[in-house]
C-alpha cells in the first residue's frame, strides 16, 4: 500500500510503500497477537478519548452515555477540517452584529 505524508511545513507529499495486512489472522502473524491487540486498545483509547474531548463541558454522567454508546468499527475517521472550514463554522455561530465585527476587524 501507498502511504502519502506532508504536514503544514513540509507541503510535498513524500510517498513510502509497506504492506498491510489482509486480515487479522495475517496481522497476528506479521506483527504477533501482542502488538495487534496493543494496537486495537490505542485505537480504542484514542476513539473514547476525542469522544470525552468532544463532551468535555457535559456533565461526567452525560460523557459516559457517550461512552457506553461508543462501538469500533471499519469506517474511517472523519478527515480534519482545513482552518477555513473551521473559521466558517465558527462565524456561522455568531450573530449577524458579532460576525460584522469579527470580519471589520480582520480587514485592518
Amino acid at each position: 500500500m501507498k502511504i502519502s505524508v506532508k504536514t503544514k511545513k513540509h507541503t510535498t507529499p513524500v510517498v513510502v510503500e509497506h504492506s498491510l495486512p489482509s486480515s487479522v489472522a495475517h496481522a497476528v502473524e506479521q506483527f504477533g497477537e501482542g502488538a495487534v491487540l496493543k494496537a486495537v486498545c490505542d485505537r480504542i483509547t484514542n476513539d473514547v478519548a476525542g469522544i470525552v474531548r468532544r463532551h468535555i463541558e457535559k456533565a461526567p454522567a452525560d460523557i459516559m452515555k457517550f461512552v457506553r454508546a461508543y462501538k469500533l468499527s471499519e469506517k474511517s475517521r472523519q478527515p480534519r477540517k482545513t482552518p477555513q472550514e473551521k473559521a466558517a463554522a465558527l462565524l456561522s455561530t455568531l450573530t449577524p452584529e458579532q460576525r460584522k465585527a469579527v470580519l471589520a476587524s480582520l480587514g485592518k
